[in-house]
């Protein structure tokens, strides 16, 4: 088993809770539509790559998705859209939710039968999860086989990564509030790799200024199902 402070071993339940009080304080206070451009211009090429293959009754999921629910601007089919803080974001952002099939849920037990959807979303959320890793394997499941996973993810470099972390288990007052898992490039490939098959990554952000490149960098990755259901449960 990988320890707790590594990204595959999750987080403990109350460091996740503190991410998660941060990020409702952060949407509260702010317009989430102001970052709608920027998701679009990083997660549309992928999105539009995916949804050419869908059948017009698609089914799609969302996981962690916030309130601006990215999943409505595919073309064709019905989402599901969830997310742990989706009862806040009722209360701050009404006008902004879709009209319907918005869900607070967990993305480590998502309240969906198995092989359900054609499709599913995950922008900017595994590294705000408890357990990711089994967040990947409940994205699995209820995906049909051969259905596609699109993620978007910031990776960090190997060696400033091994120091924060170093760091952290010394003083945690140092974590990243929002984001209680991070990754390096390599370590999200491998997590992928082992319900799903990777078919296009693309780095589509890199962070500007002094070294900005160095320390951290944004990836869409298209990847698909591909362990057997009983596998998964």
């Amino acid at each position: 088993m990988p320890p707790r402070d590594h990204p595959a071993g999750g987080v403990a339940r109350e460091r996740w809770r503190h991410a998660q009080e941060h990020e409702a304080a952060f949407t509260a206070r702010s317009d989430p539509r102001a970052a709608l451009p920027l998701l679009m211009r990083w997660h549309e090429p992928a999105i539009r790559r995916v949804e050419a293959s869908l059948p017009e009754e698609a089914r799609i999921i969302e996981i962690g998705a916030g309130p601006i629910c990215l999943a409505h601007i595919f073309s064709q089919g019905t989402a599901l859209y969830t997310d742990p803080l989706m009862h806040q974001y009722h209360s701050d952002h009404a006008e902004i939710l879709p009209p319907a099939g918005v869900v607070a849920a967990m993305g480590e037990a998502l309240p969906c039968p198995a092989a359900t959807f054609d499709a599913a979303l995950c922008i900017n959320a595994l590294d705000h999860m408890m357990a990711p890793r089994q967040c990947l394997r409940e994205i699995a499941r209820v995906l049909k086989p051969g259905g596609r996973l699109i993620l978007g993810i910031y990776t960090h470099n190997r060696l400033l990564l091994a120091v924060r972390r170093t760091l952290e288990k010394l003083l945690p007052s140092l974590g990243s509030s929002p984001h209680p898992s991070t990754y390096t490039l390599p370590e999200i490939r491998e997590e992928l790799g082992r319900v799903f098959d990777v078919e296009a990554a693309e780095c589509v952000h890199r962070a500007t200024g002094l070294l900005g490149s160095f320390h951290r960098e944004y990836w869409v990755f298209i990847a698909s199902r591909s362990e057997p259901e009983d596998s998964l449960g």
